[in-house]
């Protein structure tokens, strides 16, 4: 898992998400500003997370279920949203005139362009006190253009790499990060192998059924045994309208 935590805030930092905070931080430059909708998904739910949805509005509350990605959010305003936790405390005590007090959890700088994503929040195990913030974000784009009807992917955040058998002589290569879009079957057992000191071993299977107007993203969290070599795998799809009715 640290693996994949590197290799995400190396990923982060070499895309213009990493760059922003010093563009803007000119003198006389206006901050690049963005409007999206978006998801929100943990491998367990979040409590006491906020944004703020446009300027001048209240901190808005954020809802994270087990098993499926939130309610869709809107937002409006700087490239860079943060993600926080009022401070209650401070709060209650500060003057009318003073900006509310908060706890900045994450933040996720908006791709230019981008208008619906899924943004995926994972524990940074490599937080230390005052050194860096508790979780980390990716940001999956949810357009159909990137991922049509009758396809999925795979956001592989298990710290290993994997081969998939997913049927009819057909194996794939499951790296770190987020893969390309797969056409599915209409019904589809996905076989998972790793390699551990020049052997493979089995690590894990998932099943599912698929329709042409199915779509949405299989994630691997870190196996739940200390030790283990099979992710622990959430299914998040999603039954779109048949073309035919849109």
């Amino acid at each position: 898992m640290a693996y994949f935590r590197r290799y995400l805030n190396t990923l982060l930092f070499c895309t213009t998400f990493g760059f922003l905070p010093k563009l803007v931080a000119q003198s006389g430059v206006s901050a690049p500003t963005a409007t999206i909708e978006f998801t929100v998904f943990a491998s367990k739910p979040l409590t006491d997370v906020f944004f703020l949805p446009a300027l001048g509005e209240q901190p808005l509350k954020l809802s994270f279920y087990s098993q499926s990605k939130s309610k869709i959010y809107s937002y409006k305003g700087q490239a860079q949203l943060r993600f926080f936790r009022p401070t209650t405390l401070v709060n209650q005590n500060r003057l009318s005139t003073e900006p509310p007090a908060v706890d900045l959890l994450a933040t996720f700088s908006i791709p230019n362009g981008a208008k619906n994503l899924t943004l995926f929040f994972f524990d940074n195990a490599t937080t230390n006190a005052g050194d860096s913030l508790p979780y980390i974000i990716y940001g999956v784009d949810d357009s159909a253009e990137r991922l049509p009807r009758g396809h999925f992917n795979i956001l592989n955040a298990s710290g290993r790499i994997y081969t998939a058998d997913m049927g009819n002589n057909r194996q794939e290569s499951i790296g770190l990060g987020l893969s390309g879009p797969f056409a599915a079957t209409s019904y589809t057992k996905l076989r998972l192998a790793t390699q551990i000191g020049g052997d493979w071993f089995l690590s894990g299977s998932r099943e599912f059924n698929f329709d042409v107007n199915t779509r949405g993203t299989l994630v691997f969290f870190p196996p739940e045994e200390t030790g283990g070599i099979s992710p622990n795998i959430r299914q998040l799809f999603e039954d779109l309208p048949s073309a035919d009715k849109e």
